[in-house]
């Protein structure tokens, strides 16, 4: 229960902790992916000794590499795991300094809170109203914290990128606008030379689309690079590797297009209606 809890997955060919092994205080260990590799480097660990103090202990598994923002004092990756009873036997320390628990389900999570309190008063001979005799720390509770706060985030990127394209749009419509009034009479000679109003339209539509592919290719360029320079910090075992999501990227993409086809229509189509007459007398 305690390697669900902390999700602690043994990688192939090895295994975490079982009830049998805390039957019988079997001198089996569980490395952390960093320890293992501290130990063994590259060879197999599993089935290998490894000595606390002068006691071996035999290696049946090695954590697979994990995120983790919670480390009860230490990280995961640098522990190692052994029977609980197998510890009492060898260095007699019955003394627990925290414990850790799951409840049934969310919902029940501070019913369960003040049942171990009142459990641990009963047992310790202390005030079960005294909120400063134990520390509890609610992972949910925190996991819901953060995930309204990432929530938040979101809502607010979206907000700050739709007014961001919003703007970008009206500019490039504007730029397209007076791109059509300073090119009048150059509209007016190709239509008096057979060019259609179709063509007029791919033109100045083709025209718009590339204003807006050169500033998304700089954008996903500045993109790339923040990803990149965030990838660099000393952040990874907290937060991972920063990585840009295709589906994001495919629907930026998208946007941009629907961006582009919008903010050239009127300007395209105010070219295509020139009167061919009228623009060369301009």
């Amino acid at each position: 229960m305690y390697g669900y809890m902390r999700n602690i997955i043994p990688e192939a060919g090895g295994r975490f902790i079982n009830d049998r092994d805390v039957a019988e205080r079997r001198r089996v260990a569980v490395l952390g992916d960093e320890l293992a590799k501290l130990l063994f480097g590259d060879a197999a660990p599993v089935g290998q000794q490894v000595f606390l103090g002068d006691t071996p202990f035999t290696v049946v598994g090695v954590m697979r590499p994990k995120l983790q923002n919670s480390s009860y004092q230490q990280r995961d990756k640098d522990r190692i795991f052994i029977p609980a009873t197998t510890h009492y036997a060898l260095f007699g320390n019955r003394f627990l300094n925290n414990i850790v628990y799951r409840a049934r389900s969310s919902e029940v999570t501070k019913l369960a809170e003040r049942r171990v309190y009142e459990t641990m008063a009963r047992a310790y001979k202390f005030d079960p109203l005294d909120k400063d005799a134990l520390a509890f720390w609610d992972t949910s509770e925190w996991e819901t914290r953060f995930g309204k706060m990432f929530v938040a985030f979101n809502i607010f990127f979206a907000i700050v990128g739709s007014f961001t394209l919003l703007v970008g749009g009206i500019g490039v419509a504007n730029i397209m606008y007076i791109v059509v009034r300073e090119r009048t009479r150059e509209i007016g000679v190709r239509r008096a030379v057979g060019a259609t109003r179709a063509d007029i339209l791919r033109q100045f539509f083709a025209e718009a689309a590339m204003i807006v592919i050169l500033g998304a290719m700089v954008g996903l360029g500045l993109s790339f690079g923040l990803v990149a320079a965030l990838g660099g910090l000393p952040i990874k075992e907290f937060v991972g590797v920063p990585t840009i999501s295709p589906q994001v990227l495919t629907a930026t993409l998208a946007l941009l297009a629907a961006v582009a086809f919008a903010a050239g229509l009127m300007p395209a189509r105010r070219a295509a209606a020139l009167d061919p007459v009228e623009a060369l007398r301009t």
